[in-house]
């Protein structure tokens, strides 16, 4: 389980007794090794949208979310293609 840098979750982490990675020191072979693997957000993480960054890049889906939690499960072996809804311009 991961937080998201400084949105690491720490009120979560502590009343869950697990301790939460910190996302952003991970490269991406190392994420698709341990695919799947979890996003933890408390509120502030979700009100500064710190999931956008993580869920642009890799499939995902909600495992769960309220007001005041979320965890998504992300899959780093899936990549998206960042130009996927890019338009084709022909010459």
């Amino acid at each position: 389980m991961y937080g998201a840098g400084w949105y690491s979750a720490p009120a979560l982490a502590f009343y869950s007794g697990r301790r939460f990675g910190n996302l952003m020191t991970r490269t991406p072979d190392e994420l698709a090794a341990e695919s799947p693997f979890y996003l933890v957000l408390d509120p502030a993480s979700i009100h500064a949208n710190a999931d956008d960054y993580w869920t642009n890049r890799y499939a995902h889906r909600d495992v769960a979310r309220t007001a005041h939690a979320a965890i998504i499960e992300l899959d780093a072996r899936a990549p998206l293609d960042p130009f996927a809804d890019a338009p084709v311009l022909r010459a």
